[in-house]
């Protein structure tokens, strides 16, 4: 909020804001200030019936996983 409050930075911002123009194309996740990336699932898949699974781009920097914990590192691809 304080970034948002001095700079004008929204909270909810593209990927772009915080990397590089290599993300200017995706339009499905997006960060919620400058340390959480949200990834939503948008819809169900039939093919999976335990849960539901979507591709994530991971930009180059660490990443830890919000529920797990798991450290992920970001290589600038998809996964």
């Amino acid at each position: 909020m304080r970034q948002a409050e001095e700079y004008g930075i929204p909270m909810t911002r593209s990927l772009m804001l915080e990397f590089d123009d290599t993300t200017i194309h995706i339009d499905d996740q997006f960060m919620f200030g400058s340390e959480i990336m949200m990834a939503p699932i948008f819809k169900h898949s039939s093919i999976f019936t335990d849960h539901d699974i979507r591709d994530i781009y991971f930009p180059k920097a660490d990443w830890e996983h919000y529920f797990t914990g798991e450290k992920i590192e970001g290589t600038g691809q998809t996964v």
